[in-house]
């Protein structure tokens, strides 16, 4: 492990352990899944968009019709901000310039 000192506003420290003592973890463990999960997130991001261009959808269309059609648990939802990416992800494989 190494160490990291980081400035963050107030606003955000308080939230931050606040969610940190409902899930009963230090802030630092706190600090770092989260950092872990965003850089897992963008990875996840960037191999789709590199790898995107060899993707069909009829193939994605036909693995998504055997899943249940119900909504995601709350832990399970896309952010807006990560529907907003899907969307655009959609439109442009659409339209067939996804590289």
């Amino acid at each position: 492990m190494s160490e990291l000192s980081v400035m963050l506003p107030e606003s955000i420290r308080v939230q931050a352990e606040s969610l940190a003592q409902r899930e009963g973890v230090p802030l630092e463990t706190f600090v770092a899944c989260a950092v872990t999960e965003k850089v897992a997130m963008l990875q996840a991001a960037t191999a789709l968009q590199e790898d995107g261009h060899q993707g069909r959808w009829d193939g994605f269309d036909a693995f998504m019709a055997k899943v249940p059609n119900r909504e995601p648990e709350e832990y399970d939802r896309l952010s807006p901000k990560g529907a907003a990416a899907f969307e655009r992800l959609k439109k442009r494989f659409a339209r067939g310039d996804a590289g």
